[in-house]
C-alpha cells in the first residue's frame, strides 16, 4: 500500500473534482507542493480506491468543493494544499492536553458552541445554536466535540455528507431574518474529525424564531452566553434594540445631509426593494464622452458569486445632444436552479435566455438544461461557448463541464444498466411513453430517458412525464431521484435542442 501523505480532507476534495470531470493534471495544480508532489498516478489510485483508505472516504459535497475553489481564487486556499483561513483559525482554538487528547482549550464561550455529534435528521438544535450566535458576536458551532472538557471525540461522516444548503433551508424554515453561515468545514485532529459551521453576527438583529420546532418556540430570541444558548435577557435585548435604533438614526442623518447638499430639486430616489426610480418625468443624462468608458450590457450581467442574482437591463438611455437607440438600464432578477428547470419544462419564452445558461454556473447542481436557452438566443453553441470561455469564473470545474457540453464533448446520455430502464428507453423510442406514478418508478424512468438515442414522442408529452417525475422526487425530498430526473431533463434538452434549428423568438413584452 502506498505511503499515506495526503489528508482525508484532500482525498475528499480530489474525489469531488474527479466527479466533476476534472482531469488529473488540473487537480494536481491544487495539491502539489515541493515536499509532497501529487502526481497523476497518485490521483488515479484515489480514483480507483487503491490509495491507502481512500475507498472509504466520501467525496466532498458540492458546497465544500465550491468553497474550496472560491477560497483558492481569493488566495484563502493555496495551491500547496494549505488550509483555508477559517480552518487555520479553528485549528488554533484546539490544544493537545496532558491526556494526549485534543480539547477546545478555552471551552464553550459566547462565540463557541460544541455538539458531540451531528444528526441530519435533527437539525433544530443546530438552528438554535446558529440563532444564538447570530444574535451575539457570531462564532463557531463545533461538531464532534464532547461536553467533557470539550474533548475532541470525532464527528461521523454525516456532517461532511450533508449539503450546507440543507442546513440553510432548515434555518430559513424557523428563523427571520436569516443568519449567514459563511463557512462549513472539517478539521482532522490525529484521526478524529471536527466539523464546524461559522456564523456571522447578523447586521439587523434580533434574529427571531417564527416557527415552533424541537427546542424552538415561536417568538423566542436566543442569545449566546458563555457555556449556553438561552432566551435573551432583558438588558441584552434592550442594548441590541438601542444599537439598531442608533444605526438607523445615523443612516437617516447621513442621507438627510447628502440630500441637503444636493438639493431636493436635483435629487432622485432609487428604491432598491422595488427596483424603481422616481424621476418625476425627468431624463437621466450621461455626457457623450463617458459613453466609451461605460460598458452597457445588452441583456444582463452574470455575477460570479454563488447564488447571487443575474442583472437584467430594461429602460432607455440617451446621450447629451444625441438621442441614441434604446438601451437597457439595470434592474435585479435572480435566476436559480428552480427557475431554470421551470422555464424548460413549461417551455417558457424568457428574456435574456443566455443568462439562464450562465446562471447555472452559480448553482450546486451540474446537470441543468442549456440548449433550449441557446436556441432561444439565436446563437450557436460555439458562440455561447466562446462567451463562457472569456468569463472569469471561480467555479473552474463547472465552467470546464459547461464548455464540454456546449462543444459536444460531454453528454447526459448514459447506458441503461437495468432491464426495467432499458424497457423504458425502448418504449420512448417507439412512441410509447408512461409517466411514473410512484416514487419507486422515478429512478427507472429517469435512467430510461437518459439512455435514449431517439424520442418518437411529442415533446409536450415528454415534458409532462418529466414534470410528474420531478414532483414525486421533490415531494419525497429524494436527492438521488431528483438528480436522476435533472439528468434526464438534460438528455431531452440535448435531443430536441442541441442542434441549431430555427431560433426560438421571445414574445413581445416577455419578461415584463
Amino acid at each position: 500500500m502506498p505511503e499515506r501523505t495526503i489528508k482525508d480532507v484532500e482525498i475528499a476534495l480530489i474525489k469531488a473534482m474527479l466527479d466533476r470531470g476534472l482531469k488529473n493534471k488540473d487537480i494536481q495544480f491544487y495539491f502539489n507542493r515541493p515536499e509532497r508532489p501529487v502526481n497523476s498516478g497518485r490521483i488515479s489510485t484515489i480514483r480507483t480506491g487503491t490509495y491507502s483508505n481512500s475507498k472509504k472516504i466520501k467525496a466532498a459535497s458540492a458546497d465544500e468543493l465550491e468553497y474550496f475553489f472560491a477560497s483558492f481564487a481569493r488566495g484563502g486556499a493555496r495551491r500547496d494544499g494549505a488550509e483555508s483561513p477559517n480552518e487555520q483559525e479553528v485549528r488554533q482554538l484546539f490544544r493537545k492536553g496532558d491526556d494526549t487528547h485534543w480539547h477546545l482549550f478555552r471551552g464553550e464561550s459566547e462565540e463557541h458552541e460544541c455538539k458531540q455529534d451531528f444528526d441530519p435528521r435533527r437539525l433544530t438544535p443546530v438552528v438554535r445554536a446558529i440563532a444564538a450566535l447570530a444574535n451575539n458576536k457570531g462564532g463557531y458551532v463545533f461538531f464532534g466535540v464532547g461536553n467533557n472538557r470539550c474533548k475532541v471525540e470525532g464527528v461521523g461522516p454525516a456532517f461532511s455528507q450533508t449539503d450546507i444548503a440543507d442546513i440553510v433551508n432548515k434555518v430559513k424554515a424557523h428563523l427571520a431574518p436569516t443568519p449567514s453561515i459563511v463557512a462549513k468545514g472539517v478539521i482532522d485532529f490525529d484521526g478524529r474529525a471536527v466539523g464546524f459551521l461559522r456564523v456571522e453576527k447578523h447586521p439587523d438583529r434580533p434574529v427571531v424564531v417564527y416557527r415552533d420546532g424541537e427546542s424552538l418556540a415561536e417568538g423566542d430570541i436566543l442569545y449566546r452566553y458563555p457555556g449556553q444558548s438561552a432566551r435573551i435577557k432583558f438588558a441584552d435585548l434592550r442594548a441590541m434594540l438601542d444599537e439598531r435604533d442608533r444605526r438607523a438614526q445615523v443612516a437617516l442623518a447621513e442621507a438627510a445631509r447628502t440630500l441637503a447638499n444636493v438639493g431636493t430639486a436635483n435629487a432622485l430616489i432609487l428604491d432598491t426593494d422595488k427596483n424603481t426610480m422616481n424621476t418625476n418625468g425627468r431624463s437621466i443624462i450621461l455626457d457623450e464622452r463617458l459613453i466609451d468608458q461605460i460598458k452597457f450590457i445588452k441583456e444582463g450581467q452574470f455575477e460570479e458569486k454563488s447564488g447571487a442574482p443575474t442583472l437584467k437591463l430594461v429602460g432607455e438611455i440617451r446621450t447629451v445632444g444625441v438621442i441614441g437607440s434604446p438601451q437597457k438600464v439595470i434592474s435585479r432578477e435572480a435566476i436559480f436552479e428552480k427557475d431554470i428547470l421551470d422555464a424548460f419544462i413549461s417551455q417558457e419564452i424568457v428574456e435574456g435566455p443566455e443568462n439562464f445558461i450562465f446562471a447555472g454556473l452559480a448553482q450546486s447542481r451540474m446537470w441543468l438544461p442549456i440548449f433550449y436557452f441557446a436556441r432561444m438566443s439565436g446563437r450557436t453553441n460555439s458562440q455561447i461557448a466562446d462567451d463562457v470561455e472569456g468569463r472569469k469564473i471561480a467555479q473552474k470545474g463547472k465552467k470546464s463541464i459547461l464548455l464540454e457540453r456546449l462543444r459536444g464533448q460531454r453528454t447526459a446520455h448514459a447506458k441503461a444498466v437495468t432491464q426495467a430502464a432499458r424497457a423504458v428507453s425502448r418504449d420512448i423510442a417507439t412512441g410509447n411513453l408512461h409517466a411514473p406514478k410512484v416514487l419507486s418508478d422515478v429512478g427507472t424512468f429517469a435512467h430510461g430517458v437518459t439512455a435514449v438515442t431517439a424520442i418518437n414522442v411529442p415533446l409536450g408529452e415528454v415534458l409532462i412525464a418529466l414534470l410528474a417525475a420531478r414532483e414525486l422526487a421533490e415531494k419525497a425530498d429524494d436527492k438521488n431521484a431528483f438528480g436522476a430526473v435533472c439528468k434526464a431533463i438534460c438528455r431531452v434538452d440535448e435531443i430536441f435542442f442541441a442542434e441549431m434549428k430555427v431560433p426560438l423568438q421571445p414574445r413581445s413584452g416577455a419578461g415584463e
